[in-house]
């Protein structure tokens, strides 16, 4: 009978080894699934921010492009204002000049 009591603990503790293992390797391959699947997140996120970054550089330039062609538009609407009012003022500043030139050789 003892034997048999023996036989039939370590059986027990046969089994319980046995479970032991199994959490232990399970918890292993819970630990290794977890890790890989952290790595697939990483990589998806890295991936992810790399396109938002070069959506908001395209914005950036398509922005900085727009303002750009507005000043230069303006800047050449301005020139063209001046020309155009340099153009009037052309006839009276020649004659300004001119009278300077004639009083000062008819001073000396």
């Amino acid at each position: 009978m003892f034997y048999k009591e023996l036989d039939s603990i370590r059986t027990v503790e046969d089994r319980a080894d046995a479970v032991i293992k199994q959490a232990t390797d399970d918890g292993r391959q819970l630990i290794e699934d977890s890790r890989n699947r952290g790595f697939a997140m990483k990589s998806t996120a890295e991936e992810q921010a790399g396109e938002i970054f070069k959506k908001f550089v395209e914005e950036g330039k398509a922005v900085a492009m727009y303002n750009y062609e507005n000043h230069i538009a303006q800047a050449k609407r301005d020139a063209d204002q001046m020309a155009r009012q340099a153009e009037r003022n052309a006839a009276a500043a020649i004659n300004l000049i001119a009278e300077r030139i004639v009083n000062s050789s008819v001073d000396n």
